[in-house]
């Protein structure tokens, strides 16, 4: 849900609750949506619409699912380590990467 939270300070909240909700030393992996290279999730999302509308879906119906994943905060992925640093995780580690979603593991 992390990519649903666009403010950076609320992020950091929600991860600290979760860490201090963890036993000591406990793994946590985090999937979110990212943003590796700045802008390059919107490129992808152009090529989601033109898929969609080329796929014969209805114009409207794409609007309507292009504004629902504009609602997404695509986070950068340095900021996600540091997010994940600052909330006091240790060992953190990328462990996946894709055109728009990002996985985490550290303790």
């Amino acid at each position: 849900v992390l990519h649903f939270i666009h403010d950076d300070q609320e992020k950091l909240k929600l991860l600290r609750a979760i860490k201090d909700d963890l036993k000591q030393g406990a793994p946590f992996f985090l999937l979110v949506h990212t943003d590796s290279v700045m802008g390059r999730s919107y490129k992808i999302i152009e090529h989601l619409e033109k898929f969609w509308l080329d796929a014969g879906r209805e114009p409207s119906k794409v609007e309507d699912m292009l504004k629902t994943i504009m609602k997404i905060s695509f986070i950068p992925e340095h900021q996600i380590q540091e997010l994940l640093t600052q909330a006091g995780f240790t060992g953190v580690t990328q462990f996946y990467s894709t055109g728009i979603m990002g996985g985490w593991m550290c303790h």
